[in-house]
């Protein structure tokens, strides 16, 4: 497109990406403090460009009329794809600062989600011991002014309403986030808002969030009570197992057989070069300084080879193991399974530290109703209850369960 059709799109569209200006056929060396993104001509080349923080500009592109006013083009809208996603976020964090609460058997409660989706009441009345809350030490929560002395955990459903409120702060006709607040001022807060200067504001540069402590009777405050809808355990099954039957279909088959034999010839490619780097090495040393024999230095250089090869043992088994389950699920009409891990345990293989420090890990799940185990690669950091298995197993033999991560296929939905 040419230089006025850009402008005339950009015009007609009118994208949100807050204060940054967007220059067409101007150069701009600065715009403190937030950024210019623009286009100009110089010597029959045209330049994209952006401001740059301490002044002056960085050009991102350079070529001819009609390919850099695209490149532009799709730059604003990945700027106004990150702009609206930095407002969500300042909105969220504004929305935390008042807190979320449930009402339970007709009380109100500040609330929130514990890690295993149960809705945690905190309580700063006493007597709710009574109802089956476990007294605690008593500590102070946002912005409640009494101490929450007790607390319990219930299941969602038998919380009759579940919601987050926040503060909206209209000032001189336009509202704002609410980040803070004391007894006469409160702090609003805004991203990219480009009449910053007029209201007094100050401004993060090139990061666009603009603040202002303001008196409470220079504002109008409205607390907003936001409806949140809690997930029962069947629809948070139903959210997780969503993705998987995609990926589960017939025809990922090949391409779940090829991530596997992928993974499996690049550890094993990795222990023979690794185990092979250090025999040489040996081999080069003996040969720069030592007198010793051509068969002595080929012996060392196969010793210390091995050693490397046994000390990853490992890796190069379940590598091996790997490329054998390939040639028989190739082979298989499979049926597809997801199972949880119910532990996960070091490497029962004693014979190295290898095991420890490759991350090899002995994972243990059930299947049809009986426990089985699996040797696979897992990291350390992983919770059990988060750690979901891929099983592959064969119509004809269901036996022989194949067990592999399956966050290491999550992207073949793609």
């Amino acid at each position: 497109m040419t230089l006025n059709e850009l402008k005339s799109r950009l015009s007609s569209e009118q994208h949100h990406v807050g204060a940054l200006m967007i220059a067409c056929g101007e150069k701009h060396q600065s715009s403190y403090p937030f950024p210019t993104l623009g286009i100009y001509e110089e010597n029959g080349v045209w330049y994209v460009y952006e401001t740059e923080e301490r002044g002056g500009i960085l050009v991102l592109n350079e070529g001819n009329e009609n390919d850099m006013t695209e490149r532009l083009y799709q730059r604003v809208l990945k700027e106004e794809k990150r702009y609206l996603k930095k407002e969500e976020q300042m909105r969220n964090y504004a929305k935390t600062k008042d807190g979320t609460f449930a009402i339970y058997q007709g009380k109100k409660y500040a609330s929130g989600i514990d890690q295993n989706g149960k809705v945690i009441l905190r309580s700063t009345d006493i007597e709710d011991v009574e109802n089956g809350f476990e007294k605690c030490e008593p500590f102070k929560y946002k912005k409640q002014e009494k101490l929450v002395v007790c607390m319990k955990r219930v299941e969602p459903q038998e919380i009759e309403k579940y919601y987050r409120t926040y503060t909206i702060a209209y000032y001189c006709g336009f509202n704002f986030g609410v980040a803070d607040e004391n007894e006469q001022e409160v702090l609003i807060m805004a991203v990219d808002f480009p009449n910053w200067r007029d209201l007094g504001m100050t401004c993060t540069p090139y990061r666009g969030v603009c603040k202002k402590w303001v008196n409470k009777s220079e504002v109008k405050l409205e607390v907003i009570e936001e409806p949140i809808k809690l997930k029962l355990e069947d629809e948070k099954k139903e959210e997780i197992e969503k993705p998987i039957k995609l990926l589960l279909e017939n025809d990922k088959k090949e391409i779940i057989l090829k991530r596997i034999r992928n993974l499996a010839c690049k550890n094993l490619f990795k222990v023979l070069l690794l185990s092979l780097s250090v025999g040489v090495c040996v081999f080069l040393i003996m040969t720069l300084f030592g007198d010793a024999d051509i068969h002595a230095k080929l012996m060392s250089l196969g010793i210390f080879t091995l050693l490397m090869l046994i000390f990853m043992i490992d890796d190069f088994l379940i590598a091996v193991c790997l490329l054998f389950e390939c040639a028989t699920l190739k082979k298989s009409d499979l049926n597809y399974h997801i199972a949880n891990a119910t532990k996960i345990k070091p490497s029962p293989w004693p014979l190295h530290p290898g095991s420890r420090l490759l991350n090899h890990k002995k994972i243990e799940y059930d299947f049809e109703e009986k426990k089985r185990t699996r040797i696979i690669w897992a990291n350390v950091m992983v919770r059990s209850k988060d750690y979901r298995l891929l099983l592959l197993v064969p119509e004809n033999k269901h036996r022989i369960i194949y067990a592999f991560p399956l966050v290491d296929f999550v992207d073949v939905i793609g």
